[in-house]
């Protein structure tokens, strides 16, 4: 469920900025067409997006996590110096242990109604600088890749990157 809530308003926000950076290129395509060679794709003029989307990276080794807000989110700082904020009970439910996912299907187990929604992480620590190990009140335990979390990350940045890679990298406009 929380995946889903998560993607409607990652769509939300992300169409509600390609509809925002394309206005704005419509609004100055006459000083793009100045300072610019007809281009397939006005909107990369954008630097605010490109910028963005250059400072992501997506294969960055953790530095440190950490639990915050009495244990109800974890804090994973990257070596690249950006930082994540992950709620616990989305860590939870995204649990990739094959107790609570079932890999050959991409899905979960866990039922929605044994979800506690105010879980917090009973301890947090680093693994070889590439994993997030979470143990939680019930003993459960999960693991979590870095790659993994920095493919999820909820950061300006990230968004920038997905709403690049969602919206903007496959369409082209023919000017002819």
């Amino acid at each position: 469920m929380w995946t889903a809530v998560a993607k409607y308003l990652l769509r939300t926000k992300v169409h509600q900025d390609s509809l925002h950076t394309l206005l704005q290129a419509q609004k100055s395509k006459s000083i793009h067409q100045k300072h610019f060679s007809l281009s397939r794709r006005p909107w990369q003029h954008s630097a605010g997006t490109a910028q963005a989307a250059q400072t992501f990276n997506a294969s960055a080794p953790i530095q440190k996590v950490e639990a915050l807000d009495k244990n109800q989110f974890v804090c994973v700082h990257w070596e690249d110096g950006s930082k994540s904020l992950y709620p616990s009970v989305w860590l939870r439910d995204n649990c990739q242990c094959p107790d609570c996912f079932l890999h050959s299907a991409k899905a979960r187990k866990l039922l929605l109604e044994n979800l506690d929604v105010n879980i917090e992480a009973k301890d947090v620590t680093l693994t070889e600088q590439k994993k997030v190990y979470i143990i939680w009140p019930d003993n459960h335990t999960s693991e979590f890749e870095a790659e993994w979390l920095k493919k999820r990350c909820f950061s300006e940045q990230a968004r920038a990157k997905i709403q690049e890679e969602l919206f903007l990298s496959g369409h082209s406009t023919e000017q002819g």
